[in-house]
């Protein structure tokens, strides 16, 4: 079971979540070799409902990693709502921002660009996920 949340706190999420997602899946099994903490599937729901739960319309996660726990949160917020991540590690944070990257939706582009150093939070557009 998880690394993070007890086991017997994971069963009973376990139990609760009854919705899958094939992107988090794949990211999840992708974890396997790497061994990175992420949270488990379960907690990820347990997020995503507290979140909703109190109706955030911003949400800092510190410690992005490669993205799975963002996702699950992001997933929590309204149309216009943002996510703010932070990664300390460069590599993490580039493999973050790809993952969350490809799961936003898509916005014109914009004619302006600004410049980040390496593993800086980035801002995401919140959608339905």
């Amino acid at each position: 079971m998880g690394q993070i949340v007890p086991d017997a706190v994971e069963q009973y999420l376990a139990g609760l979540n009854r919705a899958g997602d094939a992107v988090l899946d794949e990211i999840a099994r992708g974890n396997a070799t790497r061994g990175l903490p992420l949270v488990d599937a379960e907690v990820g729901a347990l997020l995503r409902v507290l979140a909703t739960a109190i109706g955030a319309t911003r949400i800092l996660e510190i410690g992005t990693a490669i993205g799975y726990s963002g996702i699950w949160l992001a997933g929590a917020l309204p149309p216009g709502g943002m996510l703010l991540t932070m990664e300390i590690d460069a590599e993490r944070a580039q493999r973050g921002a790809r993952e969350l990257r490809a799961r936003r939706p898509r916005r014109p582009r914009q004619r302006h660009r600004r410049r980040r150093a390496a593993g800086c939070s980035r801002r995401w557009p919140a959608r339905s996920i």
